[in-house]
């Protein structure tokens, strides 16, 4: 993967999860959630599994509409910026981008 191709290829679940987090501190549950699913759908998969399990880790803490969701929402939102940013940092690192 070059560095091109791989931020490219995350940047719509950059902006879901900038959203999402967006969404949730405005107490907007109901864009969250859709943020959520929108990220674990198949054609938004990354294939990389860390991201993958996150996105829908968070999906599963903020429930279904009209549910309270799971105390832990926010530590699964946290968990996807994580793994997020392991893995454009992974890809710089790939590249010899690196500091």
């Amino acid at each position: 993967m070059d560095l091109r191709n791989g931020i490219v290829g995350l940047s719509a679940l950059i902006e879901n999860a900038r959203a999402l987090s967006e969404s949730v501190l405005d107490s907007d549950f109901f864009e969250a959630r859709f943020r959520a699913n929108l990220m674990t759908a198949p054609e938004f998969a990354t294939g990389i599994p860390d991201i993958d399990l996150a996105a829908t880790v968070v999906a599963n803490a903020l429930g279904a509409i009209g549910k309270v969701p799971l105390p832990t929402y926010a530590a699964a939102i946290l968990r996807l910026s994580d793994a997020i940013n392991d893995a454009l940092d992974t890809i710089v690192r790939v590249e010899g981008l690196q500091n």
